[in-house]
């Protein structure tokens, strides 16, 4: 499917492929990480769902890219966006299942913790 879908990349125009990518890695780093301000990423660090959303979205964006230009490209940035982005969607997780415990959180007491 990857090479039926990605069908018009060849080795004669791979270079303009790499430049996309790295111009793409460029602008995403900027934009989550910042770079004389603070990144969206930071924004989106108290919302675990919104970054959880996040995720998903570039996810669907980025894995693709990995996958076909990860043994020539240099992908690093957008594995560490997802890697960061994931973050919230494992908080996401962990509060739907009710284990999470974030910083903010007050302990209440419930049966059998009454002291």
């Amino acid at each position: 499917m990857v090479n039926r879908r990605y069908a018009n990349v060849s080795s004669g125009n791979v270079g303009e492929f790499m430049e996309a990518i790295k111009n793409a890695s460029s602008g995403l780093g900027e934009y989550y990480y910042g770079d004389m301000c603070q990144g969206y990423l930071e924004a989106i660090l108290e919302d675990p769902d919104y970054q959880a959303a996040e995720f998903e979205k570039m996810r669907s964006y980025l894995d693709p890219i990995i996958r076909l230009f990860g043994a020539v490209a240099r992908i690093d940035t957008f594995r560490s966006i997802l890697s960061d982005l994931q973050r919230g969607l494992e908080e996401t997780n962990s509060i739907d299942n009710g284990s999470f415990k974030g910083i903010y959180t007050l302990p209440l007491p419930f049966e059998g913790e009454r002291g």
